[in-house]
């Protein structure tokens, strides 16, 4: 079958691709717009999908320009997430989903989100990506599983033998707490519950455990479940 072409299309398309008229790389014609804003070529690096990743120090009144400049040379999806962060300033966690909704990769979104994205956006932003990210397998393992943080320590508890009070070591806890591990606000107090075991002594630690949900599911216990004192020494992890 003979394909038809459409010349007056194609050379409309022509006129109105200034890079391809002028002979001009994208890259090049990138590099050309920041040069006019005196940003020079080895104060940034330009990807493959044309993100403009600045490796020098910008002053601040050139983002507006470089943000301008960026938006012209990338695809639709990845100039709204951009604009989302950098602009609206929309939730996080609603961008970052819509980001993945919209075939945006993975690397391509933590590039964007460091380059664009303030220290919170950025903290937030890198959580709800592991969330969104999860595979199959992953999913359906943390739906089965509960995430459980603690201060562990050294301790000493009395035991009699033989009619005589003796001590003998074991690893207590100040309280087994189920956290949310996408959730900002429970990793951030597994931070101070890390710096507070720093200043506790008797060697303590921050440990966490993944554990079925039908063994344990209550927010909080006091003490480890004596059922499964040795399950949870033998996996708990320090973080």
């Amino acid at each position: 079958m003979t394909k038809i072409v459409n010349e007056s299309l194609l050379e409309f398309q022509r006129q109105e691709d200034p890079h391809r008229a002028l002979g001009v790389g994208v890259k090049n014609k990138i590099l050309e717009e920041l040069y006019e804003i005196n940003i020079h070529e080895e104060d940034v690096e330009i990807t493959s999908n044309n993100i403009i990743k600045p490796i020098s120090r910008m002053d601040s009144g050139k983002w507006t320009d470089i943000y301008d400049i960026q938006l012209k040379y990338i695809s639709k999806e990845m100039s709204e997430l951009i604009t989302n962060i950098y602009k609206i300033k929309n939730s996080i966690n609603l961008t970052i989903n819509e980001a993945i909704k919209n075939k945006i990769s993975k690397k391509d979104i933590e590039l964007i989100l460091d380059i664009w994205g303030n220290d919170t956006q950025k903290k937030h932003g890198k959580i709800a990506l592991s969330k969104y990210t999860r595979k199959r397998d992953e999913k359906k393992y943390d739906n089965h599983n509960n995430v459980y943080v603690f201060i562990g320590f050294e301790d000493k508890k009395p035991v009699m033998v033989n009619g005589k009070k003796y001590y003998e070591d074991f690893f207590n806890t100040e309280g087994m707490i189920k956290i949310d591990k996408f959730n900002g606000s429970d990793l951030q107090m597994v931070g101070m519950m890390q710096v507070r075991a720093q200043y506790q002594g008797n060697g303590a630690r921050v440990y966490m455990i993944n554990i079925p949900k039908d063994w344990m599911d209550e927010d909080r216990y006091e003490n480890i479940p004596e059922e499964y004192y040795y399950v949870i020494l033998d996996h708990m992890k320090k973080i």
